[in-house]
Order: C-alpha cells, then sequence, then structure tokens
C-alpha cells in the first residue's frame, strides 16, 4: 500500500509534468454550436493540438463559461441583447431601422457573439482582434460587433429590404 506522502508526491509530480490531474478538462464542458469555430484560431495558433486544448479550455472555461454552462448558450443570448442595447444607445437610427424589419441582433449577430468573430475572415485578421480582446476583455467583443454595423450603416440604411 502506497503511503499518504508518496500518493501525495505522485499526484504533484503529474500536475507539475502536465499529467493526468492537470490534463483533466472541467467535466462540465461539453460541445456547444459553433464550438469548432472558436477552437479553431487556437489550433492555428499553438504549437501543438496539446497546446491548443490546453489553452481553449482555460479560456472557454475562465473568460466564457456562460457560453457552455449546461449547453444552453445563456452567455451567448445575454450577448446578443447587449448588442441591441449597444446599437440602440450608439446609433438609434440604425437600429429603429433594423428593428423596423424584424432584424433583431440574434438574427445577424448570433455567430459572431458566439465565436468572438472568428466566424469572418480572414484569420489573421481574427488573431489581431482576439489579441485586443484577450487584453481587455472578451466582451468588448460586443462593442466590435456594433462598430461593424456602423461602418455598413449608409449600406444598411440604403437597403430596400
Amino acid at each position: 500500500m502506497e503511503s499518504p506522502v508518496a500518493a501525495r508526491n505522485t499526484r504533484e509530480q503529474d500536475s507539475d509534468a502536465g499529467g493526468s490531474t492537470a490534463a483533466q478538462p472541467d467535466s462540465t464542458v461539453g460541445y456547444v454550436q459553433g464550438m469548432n469555430v472558436l477552437a479553431a484560431p487556437f489550433l492555428y495558433a499553438a504549437r501543438s493540438e496539446v497546446q491548443a486544448f490546453a489553452a481553449f479550455t482555460k479560456f472557454i472555461t475562465s473568460s466564457c463559461p456562460g457560453y457552455i454552462r449546461g449547453g444552453s448558450m445563456d452567455g451567448v443570448h445575454k450577448g446578443l441583447v447587449l448588442v441591441d442595447q449597444i446599437l440602440s444607445i450608439v446609433d438609434p437610427k440604425l437600429y429603429s431601422y433594423l428593428m423596423s424589419k424584424g432584424m433583431k441582433a440574434n438574427i445577424y449577430g448570433f455567430a459572431s457573439v458566439l465565436t468572438l468573430c472568428a466566424c469572418t475572415p480572414p484569420l489573421p485578421e481574427v488573431l489581431n482582434l482576439w489579441d485586443f480582446l484577450f487584453a481587455y476583455g472578451p466582451h468588448l467583443n460586443l462593442l466590435c460587433i456594433v462598430a461593424q454595423l456602423v461602418l455598413i450603416r449608409d449600406q444598411l440604411l440604403l437597403s430596400p429590404r
């Protein structure tokens, strides 16, 4: 029988070496829609799949847990409500126009909120955006989505549909 001290030392060595103790992902992390798109930039930028997995798991469980908790994507839906609220403050005319056409953020912004704009190519620009988001907070993605709308404001307002 192994002594308690030897068992603890073995666990610490496993943890320090990245063994099974440290490599176990949070058991509440499951797959949700769009997670593959969110993981892709990690795979692109990392030196290995293991490094990408570790970084992605840490990010998704620490910075965006509402995206995956319970598989409901509650954080994404709350973000979409905030996109509408931000747009209504930043550009009331554009907001009113989009609402008159039935265009709430949950229609046009779902993929961008879900993937932190990773769904909008090119990938090197996504990585630049993510540098900013990781430095200042992934919640700022919502402001970036509104900024994209403001940039194409004239095109949207001139659209007949």
